[in-house]
């Protein structure tokens, strides 16, 4: 057998010591020549008995128990944190209460006004009318069988029909009506209706009992004591009667057709004055006309519609003031939610910080119980390599 090559390492690496360690090899041949290899790395393993793997990870805990400090003062630090916590959930409780007491107090200044805005409509036709013009109606129709069943609702229904926001909406149907009239190429009456008080006490009246029905029953049976309707339009259904009672009965009569057109000639007939209603709350209308009356003393009952708008508004205008003051404050009051939205920021941070105390804790207690198995199983180990000598 031939001689063999030899190899010797510079320097020379404590193979006994784990580690990796760059290192020049130098071979020697058999004919004696030389080469040199360097930079050549080499990685020692200690002897196992030497790694001890449960003093290893008794270490490693021991490092992260250090790293996170006493559980005592983790647990400490996680009450002040909870406290904190509860305390920005009482506050953000108690913020959301003012707010919504806020809210509901403003609120209800609010419906109030608007309350007593409505009600100011049925204020205004009452100071204007006849005097006990209503109370006469009504004491009248007691007398009268077909009509006394309807005396238990009457005001409520009178007073839904007087409304502020409905008289508004009649004086825009009554313009209308005289824009139509103006217009109109069947009927020379061309003058404008006026607006009388009377009638419109009279309307409300007959739409109220008109719902149960569905005829001119109080118009055919009126009380004998009060000022009486010359025709009545009535209507069911309707956001804008003069649908009805105008277009569509137009189209019939400009064709000749066949179908009732007595609400349209009632519209362009020659009256003078009408009463015209609507409850928008139900859509039920009623119009009723009349000419001139004959006692003189009641024709302050008769304007003409821009007349009743002005008197209208200038009746009602305070009461629409404090409306739309009312409104304002609800309105602001129940848009500004800053001190909610400070409260509940509170929160989130305080539950941020609450979480994070409340996992270190928990991390603590596993990393304290993980070392005290790592420790005793280190000296476990101790223990067995002590008897292996």
């Amino acid at each position: 057998m031939g001689s063999l090559s030899k190899y010797a390492f510079s320097p020379k690496p404590n193979l006994k010591k784990a580690g990796t360690y760059t290192v020049s090899v130098i071979v020697t041949y058999p004919d004696k020549s030389k080469d040199k290899v360097k930079n050549v790395k080499i990685k020692a393993t200690a002897k196992k008995a030497a790694y001890n793997p449960a003093k290893a990870t008794y270490e490693k805990y021991k490092k992260q128990a250090a790293e996170l400090g006493s559980l005592e003062a983790a647990q400490n630090d996680l009450s002040q944190k909870k406290a904190a916590l509860d305390s920005a959930n009482q506050a953000y409780t108690d913020a959301v209460t003012s707010y919504n007491n806020k809210v509901s107090a403003t609120k209800a200044s609010y419906d109030e006004a608007s309350s007593a805005y409505d009600a100011a409509g049925y204020d205004f036709i009452m100071s204007k009318a006849t005097a006990n013009f209503y109370q006469d109606s009504k004491a009248g129709m007691a007398n009268v069988a077909v009509l006394a069943g309807y005396v238990n609702g009457l005001d409520d229904s009178v007073k839904s029909f007087l409304s502020t926001s409905n008289l508004k909406k009649d004086v825009t149907l009554i313009k209308e009506l005289n824009s139509l009239r103006a217009s109109d190429n069947n009927f020379s009456n061309h003058n404008a209706l006026g607006v009388d008080y009377d009638l419109m006490i009279y309307a409300s009246i007959s739409g109220f009992i008109s719902d149960s029905t569905m005829n001119h029953t109080y118009f055919r049976n009126a009380p004998t004591e009060v000022y009486a309707s010359r025709a009545e339009n009535l209507a069911w259904g309707y956001s804008d009667p003069l649908t009805g009672w105008y277009t569509e009965e137009k189209a019939i009569y400009d064709a000749h057709g066949s179908g009732v057109t007595g609400h349209y000639t009632n519209c362009m007939d020659d009256y003078e004055y009408v009463g015209l209603v609507l409850d928008q709350s139900t859509g039920t209308s009623a119009a009723d006309f009349g000419r001139g009356k004959i006692l003189t003393s009641e024709s302050g009952t008769q304007v003409s519609v821009e007349e009743f708008e002005a008197a209208l508004n200038s009746y009602v205008a305070s009461y629409e003031s404090t409306m739309n003051t009312a409104k304002a404050a609800y309105e602001q009051i129940k848009a500004d939610k800053s001190e909610v939205n400070v409260a509940q920021g509170n929160v989130t941070s305080s539950k941020k910080t609450y979480d994070a105390a409340n996992a270190k804790v928990k991390k603590l207690k596993a990393v304290n119980q993980q070392l005290a198995k790592a420790y005793t199983a280190y000296q476990k180990s101790l223990k067995v390599a002590h008897k292996k000598k």
